[in-house]
């Protein structure tokens, strides 16, 4: 009976040593556990902090990419606009040209026709000169005319009654030289005006041929300047365009870079739900353990 006591006795003593053995075990498990969890418990709070704010910046820039993308759309938007008004200013300019050009050709044109005017009034000229000619001529034969009719008066006179016919005739004559001497006057009075008239003419003319040439000159100057406005336009056409095309490229290229920045705001969204997961777990364990 002793000996069964003893026994029990002894086998109580060792249940309560493995006891014992277990509760240090388990409470070192617990505190280390816990240590754990405070560790875990300040990393998420850590990361969570990080995710926090890596979440901001990540929608700040988002934020920006749009505004970007939003300028850079507006800017293509007034670049287009620009480049219409080139193309327009141009297709103006061409029409301008054009028109210019048919000027040009009016003006040459007239020019032609004012030279054979001018070219005429001067063959009229010399056309008036040889009529003068001719009436100093027929002027120097009716002078001639009366001075031979008034010596055969003269003579008829003589001759008495014999000569009196003679002397009618030759009175009748030196009334016609007279009077033919008389409109010979009046025609070279009337050429004299006529060529003074053609000389005046042919002046005003050459004045008009002279503007016409300066009108042409300064055509042809303006449309130089038309050249290089066209050959300016054109230049800042090529430029308008290739600054067009390198904005639609910078366009697809921010595009791309925000679609990435929001796939990794998705993926960073849906790693910050694992980790707030975690944080739970981690909160339940610590709960358990303090118990």
């Amino acid at each position: 009976m002793f000996f069964r006591k003893k026994k029990i006795s002894s086998d109580s003593k060792k249940m309560v040593d493995i006891n014992l053995s277990l509760i240090k075990t388990l409470s070192s498990g617990i505190i280390k556990s816990n240590l754990v969890g405070s560790t875990i418990s300040n990393t998420m709070g850590l990361i969570d902090s990080n995710f926090t704010r890596i979440k901001d910046e990540v929608s700040s820039i988002a934020t920006a990419m749009e505004e970007i993308d939003t300028t850079i759309r507006d800017m293509s938007k007034s670049v287009a606009s620009i480049n219409e008004e080139v193309k327009e200013m141009v297709i103006q300019n061409e029409a301008m040209d054009q028109e210019l050009e048919k000027r040009v050709r009016d003006i040459e044109a007239h020019n032609r026709k004012i030279i054979e005017v001018v070219t005429n009034i001067k063959d009229l000229g010399h056309a008036t000169e040889n009529i003068g000619n001719v009436v100093t001529a027929i002027s120097d034969v009716a002078d001639q005319t009366n001075l031979l009719a008034l010596n055969a008066s003269i003579e008829a006179a003589r001759v008495g009654e014999a000569g009196r016919g003679f002397a009618v005739v030759a009175d009748e004559i030196r009334k016609l030289s007279q009077k033919t001497e008389a409109l010979t006057k009046d025609i070279g009075k009337i050429l004299g005006d006529l060529k003074d008239r053609v000389v005046s003419a042919v002046g005003e003319v050459e004045k008009i041929r002279e503007l016409f040439s300066s009108i042409e000159e300064d055509i042809k100057n303006i449309r130089q300047s038309f050249e290089k406005t066209k050959t300016m336009s054109d230049t800042v056409g090529d430029a308008v365009n290739t600054l067009s095309t390198a904005i639609e490229e910078q366009s697809q290229v921010l595009t791309d870079v925000s679609k990435r920045i929001t796939n990794t705001a998705s993926m960073l969204n849906e790693t910050y739900k694992v980790f707030s997961t975690v944080i739970k777990v981690n909160d339940e364990i610590s709960k358990l353990t303090k118990f």
